[in-house]
């Protein structure tokens, strides 16, 4: 009995794996399986065949009613292949009076066939007849075992769910729909010589004209199969004639007039002749009329001309945020060449490959953006004046709609960005979308948001100088901050913007009363989103690949009263086509995804120096004779109504933050790291349901996910760093030997960080794991896995610190989580000694670099404020936060202390400080005392540090305080509703402010000063005629102005700014100690 037991497991082992789960039509709708006491009815459809299928189906059947069923079985099949394109089809049969003897064992088994496009009538009928003698055969086996192996559910109430049940009344007479939760049963008869079908189908995932097409496409596939049975399924055209009408004449009823003959820039002239007197573009305090910004573009054109540009030559133009970029773009479009936008923020060699690859031979620029890159051909400074000619007339036209515009760089499936070559008759299209369907006018407001390497600027720049608008350029301080945006955005009366939905999601409307239009694109919108936004703006979600000119469909919340529940990205724009079609280029049914394809004015000309990958992409229209269609590789569906739905991509490449990234371009750059020997990048959806890339890498050597950032970092732009790194022994395979993607292990199963697991040893290091695994979201933690490279921040430090206090009564300062970020170096070292070691001021913040720099409290008495610039720093200077230092025995006392902990860190001098705010006040008491004791101090850095020349008055401190504890993050707010948080942080303030009030800096140092100061202070400063710190240097003094305010010099809307101003001050004093031989070595 055993071993006949273990046949019928090792059968259905077998035959299912993990990968197999039960086959149904896509849903129309979108829902749940609960039970609530509102679940619509069951949907019914009855369906008598057209006689000729009937008889067809009873000849082949020669007679037996088993090979009717099998028949049909087949065409259910089929249809389920073609509507989901899944090899494996799995659906539910009755078992009952199947001409077995005495009774079945079961209500109903799964009967599962594989299928191919090139699958056939016959061998479907071969595979299913030998599918289901063998499940006959092997039926004894109780049903859980059977399904063992297969990826099976079931519902709340214990039902099992199968999904599609086919069954044939002459041989199936019990009806088991009961017995089981499903989405579709398939029920056919046999009546009056003819065959009947009965569809019974889920009504809150269907639509009922839904079914009546999923009915006629199954007797259209069957009667075509009986017809001819050599019939391939991927040659079986399932579509009505007016089906594919309604695809390819109502929905893409597009054709609109447009400017064809004209240009982008003979557009915008047009403009400047209408209302030359209106505001163009505004950058800060600065702005040009149209009048202005034509001539302006006119002088620039002519100096181009002089420098050699002809039509389609392509022109660098890596700029910051001014109205430089405007006209840069438009003289070099008026010269006739095409634009190459060029992120002034990305890696060196990542513009060195974009200057390079696109053979540009003229770099428009400005003077504090020159050293960016080496560079053999001109450069022109557009903020310089000798680089605009004096004739400021418009020119002859030297360039046509067919031209080149621009080519704006994507990334790539070779591991290098593409550059896509967009012509001037795509956007010039575009201004009837934007005026007919946004809606634009010359009385908008526009807020010019994206990067120019991003195809969405050029939707903003030309949307508002297209209609005599004005554009507005936010600096990237305000786009960093949400609610410097929202103040920019009201105090500017903004009435249009296009952003991405992560983005505006920290928006609030009512902050931005003026603003009228709001368009999405770059990824997902969610229905709380759009509810959001709805009734206080026009809301539109856009999407559209660089390849077709930006934009290709608008969907417009106002215009639907339909209660959404995945937001569609709407019907095609004007003179826009799209068609969702399957491998072989049919199209599919409503409802069934597909590749999303694209023809229309909008085509770019392809790719620059790829007419391989042009070739792949660009194919001939099949539907337009003579015309191309562009192949996205985007997954979609058309809806009943027109609107399209997005599914996410066919092929590897993936969204994230909005981003389109070839993940090959990650690949190829991490098997360029040392060691690296394979590896493979996907993108994860984390609990929040947002994307992550995930890198698998297989290395000779232990490599930490930290190494392989930092080389990454070096060559692509942040977005496209990966947030895991997972190290494999191998790479799981397929049995063809390609990559299983399916069993790469989730991020936390794996050593990201490449150190080795080692399981917790004691209760202590239980008890800690569990609080870290709470805290960070892991499965899998060992003793020895750092905190930071398992992804934890500032923040989540807080949060652990305050759950360990919670869970076991014992306080970890602040500071010690970040010198301890191991387990076994909490649990092991500190929990014994209680955590209070005295020579425990210092904290590490970066990893190495070669110099150190010690950096001192704010007001807030915490050095972990220096976290941000650490991370900037990394590899080039060492950075040590100090906390302020309580409960000494006197204030001389504490200074003292501060010097012992330096030098514990570093014997020698000579010695370079930081200081922020109050930091650089007790920074400079701190080198005062040092040099008291023989040890020199070579720089102190005041980062927006004043002089105190006299005592604060108590009522001051206590408002400061108050200020201090009232100027919190949400975030921060939260940690400190914490009694433990709080009542440390408060203490740390409260001594920090009381030093700080009774402390007057005298004398002066042996030291270089360099004096940091921000746009906010300095005015302040003038006004009130403030000291500065030059008096009390006895070496050298200099003084620097930063561009944010005071408040965020070190905060993430600031650091980008602040930061290269400390690391050139750094590198100097590293240059001169280089020069005096002392240079100085990390710990």
């Amino acid at each position: 009995m055993k071993s006949w037991f273990e046949k019928e497991e090792m059968y259905w082992n077998a035959k299912f794996s993990a990968d197999d789960s039960m086959s149904f039509l896509p849903y129309s709708k979108s829902s749940t399986r609960m039970k609530s006491a509102d679940e619509a009815p069951p949907g019914v459809l009855e369906r008598t065949l057209p006689k000729e299928l009937s008889d067809n189906i009873i000849r082949l059947a020669n007679g037996s009613d088993m090979a009717v069923f099998m028949i049909l079985l087949a065409g259910v099949n089929g249809l389920l292949y073609a509507y989901t394109k899944r090899e494996n089809i799995l659906v539910g049969i009755p078992v009952a009076a199947m001409g077995n003897e005495g009774a079945p064992a079961h209500d109903f088994l799964i009967i599962k066939n594989t299928l191919s496009r090139e699958s056939t009538l016959r061998t479907l009928l071969g595979g299913i007849k030998t599918s289901l003698s063998e499940a006959l055969e092997h039926q004894q086996l109780p049903f859980r075992k059977m399904i063992h192996s297969l990826d099976f559910h079931y519902d709340p109430d214990g039902l099992p769910v199968v999904n599609t049940l086919v069954a044939y009344t002459k041989i199936h007479p019990v009806d088991c729909g009961a017995k089981i939760s499903s989405d579709t049963i398939f029920q056919f008869d046999f009546a009056d010589d003819s065959i009947r079908l009965c569809v019974r189908y889920d009504s809150n995932r269907y639509e009922p004209g839904f079914m009546d097409g999923v009915t006629d496409h199954l007797l259209r596939l069957l009667s075509a199969q009986l017809v001819k049975p050599e019939l391939e399924l991927g040659d079986a055209d399932l579509l009505s004639e007016a089906e594919k009408r309604q695809q390819l004449q109502l929905f893409n009823n597009t054709a609109a007039e447009y400017a064809h003959e004209l240009t982008i820039h003979q557009l915008i002239e047009e403009q400047a002749r209408q209302v030359p007197d209106a505001v163009a573009v505004v950058y800060e305090h600065q702005q040009l009329t149209y009048r202005e910004l034509n001539e302006q573009a006119n002088r620039l054109a002519r100096t181009l001309l002089e420098a050699g540009v002809k039509p389609d030559q392509l022109v660098g133009l890596m700029l910051s945020r001014s109205l430089e970029m405007v006209v840069g773009i438009l003289g070099i479009l008026k010269s006739g060449g095409a634009y190459v936008p060029i992120d002034p923020e990305y890696p060196e060699e990542r513009i060195r490959f974009l200057l390079e690859d696109s053979g540009s031979r003229l770099l428009l620029t400005q003077e504090h953006l020159r050293e960016r890159v080496s560079f053999e051909g001109t450069i022109i400074a557009l903020d310089r004046e000798e680089s605009y000619s004096e004739n400021r007339s418009n020119l002859e036209p030297a360039s046509g709609p067919d031209h080149l515009a621009y080519v704006i760089y994507t990334s790539g499936t070779t591991g290098k960005p593409k550059g896509v070559l967009v012509e001037h008759r795509g956007l010039s299209s575009l201004k009837t979308m934007f005026g007919q369907t946004l809606q634009i006018s010359g009385r908008d407001r526009v807020v010019q948001f994206a990067s120019l390497s991003f195809d969405a600027s050029c939707w903003e720049i030309f949307k508002a100088l297209f209609f005599g608008a004005a554009l507005y350029i936010p600096s990237k301080e305000t786009i960093l901050d949400y609610r410097l945006f929202e103040a920019y955005m009201n105090e500017n009366g903004i009435t249009a913007t296009i952003l991405p939905p992560t983005y505006a999601t920290y928006l609030n409307p009512e902050n931005m009363p003026a603003l009228q239009k709001l368009i999405t694109g770059g990824s997902a919108v969610s229905a709380e989103f759009v509810q959001q936004w709805k009734d206080s703006v026009q809301f539109f979600n856009a999407y559209g690949p660089t390849e077709a000119s930006i934009v290709t469909a608008v969907w417009s919340a106002s215009a639907e009263d339909k209660d959404w529940k995945s937001v569609p990205i709407g019907r095609p724009i004007q003179n826009h086509r799209i068609y969702i079609v399957d491998s072989s280029d049919q199209l599919l049914p409503l409802g069934v995804a597909g590749e999303l394809c694209i023809a229309g004015v909008g085509l770019a000309r392809g790719y620059l120096n790829r007419p391989d990958l042009t070739a792949e992409k660009f194919v001939d229209n099949p539907f337009e004779p003579g015309e191309r269609m562009y192949r996205t590789g985007d997954l979609a569906r058309w809806l009943p109504d027109g609107n399209i739905e997005y599914m996410g991509r066919i092929d590897h490449q993936v969204k994230i933050r909005g981003y389109r990234i070839e993940v090959a371009e990650i690949e190829e750059q991490l098997l360029k790291a040392r060691h690296v020997q394979e590896t493979i990048v996907i993108a994860r959806e984390t609990a929040g349901g947002q994307s992550q890339l995930c890198a698998y890498f297989v290395a000779e050597v232990k490599l930490s996910g930290s190494e392989l950032k930092d080389a990454l970092a070096r060559e692509l732009p942040g977005y496209m760093i990966p947030s895991h790194f997972v190290q494999l022994p191998r790479m799981p395979l397929t049995p063809n030997g390609k990559v299983d993607r399916k069993a790469l292990p989730a991020p936390e199963a794996g050593a990201s960080s490449g150190t080795e697991y080692v399981a917790p040893r004691s209760l202590l290091e239980i008890k800690l794991v569990g609080i870290w695994q709470e805290i960070l979201g892991l499965e899998q933690i060992g003793v020895k896995d750092n905190f930071f490279e398992l992804g934890g921040s500032s923040l989540s430090l807080m949060r652990l610190i305050q759950t360990i206090y919670d869970e076991t009564g014992v306080e970890i300062p602040l500071h010690q989580g970040f010198q301890q970020l191991t387990v076994e170096a909490i649990a092991l070292e500190n929990w014994e000694s209680g955590f209070e070691r005295d020579d425990h001021h210092f904290t590490r913040l970066n990893k190495q670099g070669e110099m150190n720099v010690f950096c001192f409290p704010p007001g807030g008495g915490f050095g972990i404020s220096y976290r941000l610039l650490a991370d900037k720093l990394e590899n080039r200077f060492a950075l040590y936060g100090i906390d302020f230092i309580e409960n000494t025995a006197s204030y001389e006392d504490m200074l003292n202390r501060y010097v012992d902990a330096v030098i514990r860190i570093q014997q020698q001098g000579p010695y370079v400080f930081i200081g922020y705010c109050f930091g650089g006040n007790l920074m400079f008491e701190v080198a005062q005392t040092m040099e008291k004791r023989g040890y020199a101090v070579s720089d102190l850095i005041m980062i927006d540090s004043w002089i105190k020349q006299s005592v604060t008055p108590l009522e001051t401190t206590q408002n400061e305080l108050e200020e201090i504890l009232g100027d919190l993050s949400v975030t921060e707010k939260e940690m400190m509703e914490h009694p433990l948080i709080r009542r440390r942080v408060e203490q740390k303030v409260q001594a920090t402010l009381t030093y700080e009030a009774q402390l007057i800096n005298k004398g002066s140092v042996v030291a270089n000063i360099h004096e940091l100061i921000a746009a906010d202070s300095d005015a302040f400063r003038l006004e009130n005629q403030l000291p500065s710190w030059r008096e009390t240097a006895l070496q050298a003094y200099a003084e620097y102005k930063l561009a944010g305010v005071h408040e965020k010099l070190l905060e993430p809307e600031s650091i980008d700014e602040t930061a290269p101003v400390v690391e050139r001050i750094l590198r100097q004093i590293a240059e001169r100690c280089d020069r005096s031989q002392k240079v100085l070595h990390g710990n």
